[in-house]
This record gives C-alpha cells, structure tokens and sequence, in this order.
C-alpha cells in the first residue's frame, strides 16, 4: 500500500509523540463460492509478532463455519500460523482477526558504523558452520520460489552494492530509486507476476516492489528477507478513516552484522518506524500469506477483503528518513 508522504521526524514535536504507538487491527476475509464446498483445509499468517519492538497484546481468531479442527503453530520461520479445516458444506467461509499490538520506535543503526557489501559478505561466508544466527541469515542470500535468480535484477542493481559501498545506504538509495521510478498500480500485476516482466513495466504494487528489492539484493551475495503486515494510512485533509479501508502490506528487511535487521519500505521510500505493524517474516510472499489452503468444490470464488487500522490514541505520522 502506498501511503501519503509524513513528514520526516522532527525533534522539536518529540511532545506530542510517545516512544509506542498501539493499534487495534480487524482483518475480514470472506470467500464466497460458486457452488457448496464440502472441505476447506486453509493456513493462516494473521497475528502479529512478538519481538523487540513489538507485542501483540491480544488476539482473536473467529471463523465461519466454525472449524472442527484449529491448531496454531510456530512455522520454520518462527511466525504463528493457525491451520484450520471446515468439514460441512458452506458456500461462505468469513476468516475474522481482531489484534491489539503496541509497537515500540525502532532502534537504528548510526550509519557511519555499518558494514560495507564487501564485509557482509565476508562476514556470512566465514561464518562458523555452528552459529546458528549465521546459519539462519544465510537462508536470504538464495533465490526463493516468488523472488528466482533475475540477470535483469541483477543489472539493475550492481551500480548501489559495489564491494566499498555502505550496505545499508545502498539499500536506502536502491529504496528511493524504486518509489521515484516505479509507478504503484495495483492493476498492472498479479501475485504470479515474474519480476521480469515488473522491471519491463515499471509498474506494481508493494509486494512487486518489495520482491523486486530483495532480489536485486540477493543478486548481490547479500541478505534480505519479505516481511508482511500492516501500515498506518491518513485519510484525506477533513474525512474521517474509513472501515475497512486499509490493505496488507509488504516491505524489505536487511541484515547488519553485529546489529540486526533494519526494515526498509520501497513502496513508500522509509525506513519503518511505529506505523507499521510486522505480521510475519520469510523469503518471500509464498512463505507469509495471510490466508492459503484448498477446498473441494466451490467452482469459481469471489475474495473480499478489509483490513482497518486504527491507533488506540491519536498520534503524529512519523517518517523516518532513508539514509542517504
């Protein structure tokens, strides 16, 4: 989702903003099938995270019909997953996820200290066969079944990650050159849409944005992953939001040796800040979709989704710069 530009955080307001933000998210999905389906078998990456700067503090699944069996997992990717199957004939099945999340300011790097292309590299290629944090980071230096090895990707992105270059001001500058040169139209693709043909068009919508970056980085020997969630929208100067107006989003996460993961928004050119909230993390769209499964039967299916985003006390939109 592309969002109205906020303006860039500014120290002198630091009054009227709090270090956490906290939110209530409805996310409704209604399938509605053509004809009576007699078993839906479904996995869903709905509730949010829990990690450093984030706690999901309540979260309710309702489903309709009520499954007869629900089981919530953790997948290999450390996200919760719900799986669940409706085994009596339906023709509507209504996937309803109420979250209450607080999300603290994220703690960043100071540039000048980040590793350049060069020292990432070297770092993840001697790392000790042992190191589990290393082992596990490795995983996003590889095509993945959304993001394949991409010679186009590639070309586009050898000038920003040359072996002296800071990674991260690389990944900033490769961030901005994606929001100014790439149109968002939510028409122009598809989730099967190959990046291929999103470079040709210069056209997409943020999951094309976010696999388009993570592969021009993994084209480079260097780490990113997909991160799925939501962000904070503005309605329009005088209009109130809209229920069930926002959308699910998707964004770019690189690692930093001997700091972490920054997350990184080519869609709206920023660094993520208290206005989004982190559902799930993995190499690419496949591994994080929200809802996924098969049912036998149905025919044709309609989707209809709304996701409403609401801060439980108003605060400032914050903007935090891309390092540049």
């Amino acid at each position: 989702m592309k969002v109205s530009a906020a303006p860039p955080v500014d120290t002198t307001q630091d009054a009227d903003r709090q270090s956490s933000v906290s939110y209530t998210v409805h996310h409704r999905t209604v399938y509605h099938y053509q004809f009576p389906v007699s078993l839906s078998l479904h996995s869903a990456h709905l509730q949010p995270q829990d990690s450093l700067n984030q706690q999901c503090r309540d979260f309710q699944l309702k489903i309709f019909p009520i499954p007869e069996h629900i089981d919530v997992r953790q997948d290999f990717f450390g996200n919760s997953t719900h799986y669940f199957s409706v085994e009596k004939k339906h023709d509507c099945l209504v996937v309803d996820a109420h979250s209450r999340v607080e999300v603290q300011a994220p703690v960043l790097p100071d540039p000048s200290t980040v590793a350049s292309c060069a020292q990432v590299i070297e770092y993840l290629s001697y790392a000790a066969p042992d190191n589990a944090e290393t082992v596990d980071i490795q995983q996003y230096l590889f095509p993945s079944e959304s993001i394949a090895y991409s010679p186009s990707a590639k070309l586009f992105a050898s000038p920003y990650f040359r072996d002296d270059a800071n990674f991260l001001v690389a990944c900033c500058r490769l961030a901005l050159d994606i929001f100014e040169e790439f149109e968002f139209d939510p028409t122009a693709t598809s989730v099967s849409t190959p990046l291929e043909k999103v470079l040709e068009m210069k056209k997409g919508v943020c999951q094309d944005f976010a696999h388009l970056m993570i592969a021009c980085i993994r084209a480079c020997n260097l780490p990113a992953r997909y991160v799925s969630g939501y962000i904070l929208t503005s309605p329009p100067d005088g209009q109130e939001r809209l229920i069930g107006a926002d959308a699910t989003h998707a964004w770019v996460s690189v690692f930093l040796p001997k700091f972490g993961w920054v997350d990184i928004d080519p869609t709206n050119a920023q660094i993520c800040g208290t206005d989004y909230v982190t559902v799930a993390t993995g190499r690419d769209f496949h591994d994080v979709s929200p809802i996924k499964g098969r049912s036998s039967g149905g025919g044709e299916q309609k989707i209809s989704i709304a996701v409403t985003m609401s801060p439980d006390h108003p605060k400032l939109p914050e903007k935090i710069p891309l390092f540049l």
